[in-house]
């Protein structure tokens, strides 16, 4: 499934694979100039209060960090909404 989200004052869009079970969830960048600056996978996990969460991939790169918590806001919204 394709979200979109916000991000450098953007409208970017990835690629979404929300599995049924207790997998991760998987978000795939398919943007061309993200991928050369991020991974082109980024893991979260829904804890059991319907939070979402992830692993900090490198804690040094803010850029990176941003990218993640601007998806974990879009993905926490899709949550809300069901």
């Amino acid at each position: 499934m394709l979200i979109y989200f916000e991000f450098e004052e953007k409208r970017r869009k990835a690629d979404l694979h929300w599995p049924k079970s207790e997998e991760k969830i998987v978000v795939h960048l398919i943007e061309p100039e993200m991928i050369k600056h991020f991974p082109s996978d980024l893991f979260f996990a829904q804890n059991d209060f319907g939070k979402i969460i992830f692993e900090v991939e490198d804690v040094a790169n803010n850029r990176l960090l941003d990218l993640q918590n601007s998806l974990r806001r879009r993905l926490q919204e899709m949550v809300n909404t069901k």
